[in-house]
């Protein structure tokens, strides 16, 4: 019997880069973790936030998770917040919002007054929201995050890498931001209140310079944009996105109000802490003294060049298993869709389109799984040698499919895993990345990708054409000309 036949049209996968693939999946004789409660606190602050609305939400396929919350609070007069988490394993975002009631206040964090009126200390109305990203919750009982703007520009860098649930994007993001401006950890150091000369006084050193980083913020936005914290946040996150994750030094002698230099942040810390004359400790004199070494290094760059900053975190190369799952789910959902109406034409959310060309009510579902399977375990190999080859860890052209498989896949069904194989080999010529001949997860396999020259941001195009997969009862045509 002659095998059973169906089509793709052009198929266009959105895959997450170098820098938005990782995570950790169970397999291989690990036992998935067991989640604990957790304990979720930390200080809001750029001036402390008094009665803000703080939302922690998961971090899920790279994307914040807004439905369900998994916990909520509201900040009290010290800035302070607890949320409990239960049953949760992974990234977490949280974000402090104005209550919609319109209680929440900031304090004022200038010495010589914000915007409106408003004296040193004094609470002024929260008209703007503020987010961290946590690695990952749910091993530990307890986690320390303060949320600053400093954890929102790298929540939006972390963003801007790909959200991975692994969480090492969010850790370099974090990191990166930390070491920028001289701060020993975003999320587990608490800044202190830069009003309170008592509290100043009495913290360490880590405390006081994030406290006095993170209110340099209304001092900019009281030069550059009349009192409004939220534009000056919107221009540090953009500054700093434009430049790959780096502020430029100085701007030299230009002024631009919608750019934010490292200088800008330092000279205002030293203009804050010169304004502060009853805090007294050998911490806080060590921390004027460093952040003003700081400014002048800032001040000393060479104009518009960017900052470098060296962190320790690394970003996996894309993770094999990750882009396998996402395949194989896209592919069994067209399939099930396939099955379900022989002939009508089936459009899944992915945006995959099928239709049949004969009846395949002879194909079981083991010949579907089993092309399903091979085709995503084959793209991912495909794509782990491309991304491979792109970094320089390895070189030739040519590299045995079996060496870039998932060692451990699942099928969709997390309790599942099957152990693929394959044979054959995988040829890169420029951008185009082939699998010809060759046999993966006993279905035989010849695939056509087309990749970009320069992979960066996010996520990449990834074009499949002229391919197909099969077995004896089934044979997938993908882009068939007919």
């Amino acid at each position: 019997m002659p095998a059973k036949k169906f089509k793709l049209g052009l198929m266009s996968l959105a895959i997450a880069s170098v820098m938005g693939l990782s995570g950790c999946l169970p397999g291989g004789g690990d036992e998935e973790p067991t989640a604990v409660k957790v304990k979720l606190s930390g200080v809001v602050s750029k001036g402390i936030i008094v009665g803000g609305a703080v939302k922690a939400y998961k971090v899920e396929n790279g994307v914040v998770v807004k439905n369900p919350v998994l916990g909520e609070a509201v900040t009290d007069e010290n800035g302070d917040y607890l949320i409990n988490i239960d049953g949760y394993i992974g990234p977490v975002s949280i974000v402090v919002s104005p209550a919609d009631d319109g209680t929440s206040k900031v304090k004022c964090d200038v010495p010589v007054g914000c915007t409106g009126g408003f004296a040193f200390g004094d609470k002024m109305p929260l008209n703007y929201d503020l987010e961290a990203i946590v690695p990952k919750v749910g091993l530990d009982g307890t986690v320390s995050a303060s949320i600053t703007p400093l954890t929102h520009m790298a929540a939006a860098y972390a963003k801007e890498l790909g959200l991975t649930g692994s969480g090492d994007t969010i850790a370099l993001a974090n990191e990166k931001v930390a070491k920028m401006l001289g701060v020993s950890d975003l999320l587990s150091v608490e800044p202190v209140d830069v009003t309170d000369p008592t509290a100043i006084t009495a913290a360490d050193m880590n405390a006081i310079k994030y406290g006095y980083i993170a209110a340099s913020i209304a001092a900019i936005a009281n030069d550059d944009a009349n009192g409004d914290v939220a534009t000056v946040m919107q221009n540090l996150v953009s500054s700093y996105i434009e430049n790959n994750g780096e502020l430029v030094g100085n701007e030299g002698d230009s002024d631009d109000v919608t750019k934010i230099s490292l200088a800008e942040i330092t000279t205002a810390a030293v203009a804050i802490m010169a304004a502060e004359t009853t805090a007294t400790g050998a911490s806080f004199l060590s921390v004027k003294t460093e952040v003003k070494t700081e400014d002048t290094a800032a001040l000393a760059l060479t104009a518009n060049a960017a900052t470098s900053t060296e962190t320790t975190v690394e970003i996996a190369a894309a993770n094999k298993v990750d882009t396998a799952i996402t395949i194989v789910k896209e592919l069994r959902t067209w399939a099930e869709a396939l099955k379900t109406d022989l002939d009508k034409q089936s459009d899944v959310t992915t945006g995959l389109q099928a239709r049949t060309e004969n009846a395949l009510n002879a194909a079981t579902s083991d010949d579907f799984e089993t092309v399903t399977v091979g085709v995503a375990a084959s793209i991912a190999a495909m794509l782990d040698a491309y991304l491979q080859e792109f970094n320089g860890t390895i070189t030739g052209g040519s590299y045995a499919v079996g060496d870039h498989i998932p060692a451990d896949m699942t099928t969709g069904d997390v309790t599942a895993q099957v152990q693929v194989t394959g044979t054959g080999n995988i040829i890169i010529s420029g951008t185009s990345v082939s699998l010809t001949n060759a046999t993966v997860n006993g279905a035989d396999i010849n695939l056509s990708l087309t990749l970009p020259a320069s992979i960066s941001g996010t996520t990449f195009a990834a074009s499949i054409a002229a391919s197909t997969a099969s077995t004896a009862n089934v044979k997938m045509i993908i882009n068939a000309s007919n």
